[in-house]
């Protein structure tokens, strides 16, 4: 049963991972939009956004209806308008060569002994990294691939414990309270690995769930953003 619940884990990891690299490889700018400033009598059109960030509209600029018929009023100049972005931080855009904007990369930090690279928390706090990582704060390098979130080993909203506070750690037995006179017994590995999860038998099942939901997340936002 173990064994069987392991191979679907895997089947359903792989077929969530092509389905996900499909709906970034085949995303698409939205369409051309046109925007109108009433204070200033000016229209404008823009593309509102990508699969790698949404644009944010300055201050006094509105979206036309085009499907209920508005359009730039008469009397209003037409000018080009670039307004600035919110842009993603996914590891899609932050690839050499990915399409759309630039993505927020500024957390992007690399491992070039294993040609590996991976986004931190916030790069601004982090002021040390695990042996062998570097930050980087632009696109992955081509040929490397995304590892998890690395963990910064010191931040600057880490608060440190003097040594002499820090309890030491005993290698000695607990004595039994119960009154018994024997020692408390100390669970082997696997079984902690049970008692801690026992519907998940093995990491790919894990996988497969998390995957479902990045999945329904992402297509689901990609829907309301072509849509919408």
């Amino acid at each position: 049963m173990h064994r069987k619940l392991c191979i679907a884990g895997l089947l359903i990891s792989s077929i969530l991972t092509v389905l996900l690299y499909f709906a970034y490889a085949n995303a698409a700018p939205m369409p051309p939009r046109p925007v109108v400033n009433h204070s200033t009598r000016q229209c404008a059109v823009i593309v509102p956004g990508d699969e790698c960030g949404d644009v944010i509209l300055p201050t006094g600029w509105e979206y036309l209806d085009e499907a209920a018929g508005e359009k730039c009023p008469d009397g209003y100049s037409t000018i080009e308008l670039h307004p600035e972005w919110a842009k993603f931080k996914v590891e899609h855009c932050c690839m050499e060569g990915h399409s759309g904007v630039a993505g927020d990369c500024q957390d992007v930090v690399i491992r070039q002994s294993n040609r590996q690279c991976a986004f931190v928390e916030d790069i601004q706090i982090c002021t040390a990294l695990p042996k062998g990582w570097e930050a980087w704060g632009k696109n992955c390098p081509t040929g490397f691939e995304w590892v998890d979130q690395v963990n910064c080993t010191v931040s600057s909203t880490t608060v440190s414990t003097p040594p002499s506070e820090l309890e030491p750690t005993s290698t000695t037995p607990k004595s039994d309270t119960t009154g018994s006179g024997g020692m408390v017994a100390t669970p082997e590995p696997t079984e902690l690995a049970e008692a801690h999860n026992p519907l998940l038998p093995c990491p790919s099942v894990a996988m497969a769930l998390a995957g479902l939901v990045g999945a329904g997340v992402l297509l689901r936002r990609g829907k309301n953003k072509f849509y919408n």
